[in-house]
């Protein structure tokens, strides 16, 4: 079904840690809607906007990458994915462009487009980082193509092509560069270039054509040769800490990435329309810190509600959030006085994050509501956070004004930023 890709089956730490580290994007319908670099960053299945689901798939292919497994061997868990989350048929799913969208990820190619592409960038990122590590010593790459009756017309000229390593030709032309490109490069030294007879080659000149982006609209200068979407390279994007360009999906925002220092964030303050909010008194029960925080959602003890957050996500709310699994009070006596700033931070938040944390099972999303608020009787403000991990609530904390503990949380994958 699709190739054994050799330079996989002993996996390199670096390609293992480009994809563990990838975050999500839930707005794509399409697969154009993720442009490029932001392919470098954020984990894409067409069509798939079920979080569960596409942590899952994620999960498989983080597997399938670490043990070196075969497409045939990661096509039977992904079936087993598909199944256990009822997508193992077609699934109508809402668009904005077009109101309603078929996936059917069953497809054979799918599976094989999914399992190839992920696994091809995942080892040209770890490729470029390693590239990186050894240009003072390797310091050209030849572009090397397959040259059998399935490789491209402009890929079979590009064959033997050698630049520095950090010339610009790279940034476009390194590979993969489309659907099931075999292409690769080998990394050279002044001794090597000598030995096969080979020599610098002039600087490519470039030919682009332009594509309209069926999901945008916009207009792009495609190098020639390459597919729409593949004329960036996977590892340069990662390592230099691109960010995604902000644009909207059916009003809401891109995923913007944080998680390079490189990328500054705006410090956080307390929004001009903000109200104080009561803080509760010392000396309450968990009863009656938990009831005020059930209310601003309209629930109470024993009536749960589900919420729709401001990225669109349902979450669901009830005074479980505060127990055990014996269902004893957890609540901490001295957090139950901002149980209302928790509150207004799900209902109202500055910022809603998005990262990958790993856990013991493999890696799951964890969510961080954050906002800056006010309350009564306080002229400092207050730093509510709350986190939200594998379809429960894990964690519930809320601080004074601590801005190293914003900072720690402020990273990964920007779902929603309020607009003031």
């Amino acid at each position: 079904m699709t190739d054994v890709l050799p330079e996989l089956s002993v996996p390199p730490a670096e390609a293992i840690r480009f994809f563990e580290r990838k975050g999500f994007d839930l707005a794509s319908i399409r697969w154009e809607d993720t442009w490029q670099e932001e392919h470098g960053r954020a984990f894409v299945v067409a069509g798939v906007t079920k979080r569960a689901l596409l942590q899952d798939i994620h999960n498989s292919l983080a597997v399938a990458l670490r043990d070196g497994r075969t497409y045939q061997q990661w096509k039977a868990e992904f079936d087993q994915v598909l199944d256990r989350h009822g997508w193992a048929q077609p699934v109508t799913i809402a668009d904005p462009k077009t109101g309603l969208k078929t996936v059917d990820l069953t497809r054979a190619w799918r599976g094989a487009v999914i399992f190839d592409t992920n696994m091809r960038t995942a080892a040209s990122a770890g490729r470029w980082e390693r590239i990186q590590r050894n240009k003072a010593t390797l310091p050209y790459l030849m572009y090397d193509a397959v040259n059998d009756g399935r490789t491209r017309p402009l890929h079979r000229s590009w064959d033997n092509t050698v630049l520095p390593v950090d010339h610009p030709w790279w940034a476009t032309h390194f590979p993969p560069n489309g659907w099931r490109c075999r292409c690769s490069t080998y990394q050279l030294s002044e001794r090597d270039l000598k030995r096969r007879g080979l020599s610098v080659s002039p600087d490519p000149q470039p030919v682009t054509r332009e594509w309209i982006n069926p999901a945008t609209g916009v207009v792009e200068q495609v190098p020639a040769g390459i597919d729409p979407g593949f004329a960036y390279n996977p590892g340069l994007s990662h390592l230099s800490g691109v960010t995604p360009r902000e644009t909207t999906l059916a009003g809401r925002p891109r995923l913007v990435d944080r998680t390079s220092d490189s990328v500054p964030l705006p410090p956080l303050t307390v929004a001009p329309d903000r109200r104080p909010l009561p803080l509760l008194p010392d000396g309450l029960s968990p009863e009656d810190y938990a009831a005020p925080f059930l209310d601003r959602f309209g629930a109470a003890i024993g009536r749960p509600v589900v919420f729709t957050d401001r990225a669109g996500e349902a979450l669901p709310v009830s005074d479980e959030l505060f127990r055990d699994n014996s269902r004893r009070w957890k609540l901490r006596r001295d957090r139950g006085r901002y149980t209302v700033a928790l509150a207004e931070a799900i209902i109202d938040p500055d910022e809603i994050w998005t990262q990958w944390e790993e856990v013991a099972s493999g890696w799951r999303l964890k969510r961080n509501f954050v906002a800056k608020l006010i309350v009564e009787g306080s002229e400092q403000p207050v730093l509510a956070i709350f986190s939200y991990m594998n379809g429960s609530w894990k964690q519930v904390t809320s601080f004074n004004d601590r801005e190293q503990v914003a900072e720690g949380l402020r990273s990964g994958f920007l779902e929603y930023r309020r607009v003031r």
